[in-house]
């Protein structure tokens, strides 16, 4: 995982447990989620992390990885957080 960034979906507690995890491993982490302000907080308190846009494909540009930390799937809720046309 180390070699290409990984793509973290999601703001909450979830998703800067894993942040934090993955920086320690020495993982290049993007956060991508639909609160701007929410994923600046989980970078902010995790050194490293790159904060973009939702909906900016930028952030899937050659990444490893996407790790869906958000609520989406954990019901059917339907459509997934990103379009699967953007993922690597």
């Amino acid at each position: 995982l180390a070699a290409r960034p990984l793509v973290l979906l999601g703001g909450g507690g979830a998703a800067r447990g894993a942040a934090s995890a993955l920086r320690a491993a020495g993982v290049a982490v993007r956060l991508v989620n639909r609160t701007r302000v929410r994923a600046e907080s989980i970078a902010a308190a995790v050194a490293g992390c790159a904060v973009f846009a939702e909906g900016d494909r930028e952030a899937f540009a050659g990444a490893g990885a996407v790790v869906n930390a958000t609520t989406l799937g954990l019901r059917d809720q339907g459509e997934p957080p990103v379009a699967w046309d953007v993922l690597p």
